[in-house]
């Protein structure tokens, strides 16, 4: 630090703007309990036994984490030459932070007893808020996390990761056993409802049903889409031009293209993504002519099948569109890449 109050080596950044870095003050975690969050573009990160601010930055390929204390004037920076869903990064942190030789505090140990009935914050929650637009709905299915509430803290048990224990410290807050302050907070919105937070990620209560309902809507729908495709090409090969008079045919022509553009897109350049490349327009025509053919197929078989209910083709096609019904209702269905 310079005697004026800047950051040596860049005179634009003012030690008061490192200090507020990471302060959050009027996120919703903060006012129900948690003294965590972002604020400023980074986070205060409880961990190690000290707390300090951070920020991490991945792309493809690449993973990187900043860790600064502003009043210790200390810092590191670290970078990875790779992206790893199961690589343990944080203990990389943990070494540079040991390293750094900072002051450290005591973990909680105090575990009350949770007053009232507590079990109604039992059950499913997702994040409130998605990390990647439109693909919320998948949220709902691979990024629900289960709560189970005890005498003295909740479990919480994420479909995807490590489960946590949490423990009781009155007022509905919570704390990990290897953290020195309040973690995670329970608390309910003006329209009553449940949330939990740890000042960076929200979870928002949802009926264990939904899941349910929305997962087996994706697998019908996806069974219905592989058993037309496969049956598509069996009759094809016995019928030769004729396939395309029998109901089947429309969708199944609206299935080759969008396994066409998939290929396309595959073979496109990263970069190229959110271009209007000929994989893409064919990606967006496919999911628009896949429900309006499913539904010809469907019109077509009651016209000209007179037991078309004991068809698994007919059910095959009303599992598309059912399926197809639920993107399109969560902004997924025509796939646009470059909106």
């Amino acid at each position: 630090m310079m005697s004026d109050g800047t950051v040596q080596g860049n005179p634009f950044i003012k030690t008061e703007y490192l200090h507020a870095v990471g302060k959050p003050t009027q996120t919703d975690a903060y006012k129900n309990g948690v003294p965590f969050g972002d604020a400023l573009g980074a986070y205060a990160r409880d961990r190690y036994a000290v707390v300090g601010k951070a920020k991490n930055g991945n792309t493809l390929g690449f993973a990187a984490m900043i860790y600064f204390f502003p009043s210790q004037n200390k810092a590191f920076f670290i970078a990875f030459n790779m992206d790893s869903e199961t690589a343990n990064y944080d203990l990389f942190n943990e070494v540079l932070v040991k390293h750094l030789s900072l002051a450290t505090e005591d973990f909680v140990t105090k575990e009350l007893e949770i007053e009232g009935d507590f079990k109604r914050w039992n059950g499913y929650y997702i994040p409130a808020v998605t990390k990647v637009e439109p693909f919320g709905l998948l949220d709902i299915v691979f990024s629900h996390t289960k709560i189970i509430a005890s005498k003295t803290g909740a479990l919480l048990i994420p479909f995807q990761g490590k489960q946590k224990a949490l423990i009781y410290q009155g007022r509905r807050l919570f704390s990990m056993s290897d953290r020195t302050n309040v973690s995670h907070s329970f608390y309910t919105s003006a329209t009553n409802e449940q949330y939990i937070t740890d000042g960076v990620k929200t979870l928002k209560k949802i009926s264990g049903f939904k899941i349910v309902a929305i997962a087996a809507s994706i697998i019908a729908g996806m069974a219905g889409m592989l058993y037309v495709f496969i049956t598509g090409w069996i009759k094809l090969a016995k019928n030769k031009l004729s396939f395309f008079r029998m109901p089947l045919s429309w969708i199944f022509t609206a299935l080759l293209s969008f396994v066409g553009s998939i290929i396309l897109i595959a073979t496109q350049p990263f970069m190229e993504m959110g271009n209007r490349s000929i994989g893409n327009i064919l990606l967006a025509l496919s999911t628009v002519l896949i429900p309006t053919f499913a539904m010809v197929s469907v019109f077509l078989y009651i016209k000209t099948e007179k037991r078309y209910s004991e068809k698994v083709s007919f059910w095959a096609l009303i599992c598309i569109l059912q399926f197809c019904a639920l993107l399109i209702a969560n902004n997924l269905m025509p796939m646009i890449l470059w909106k």
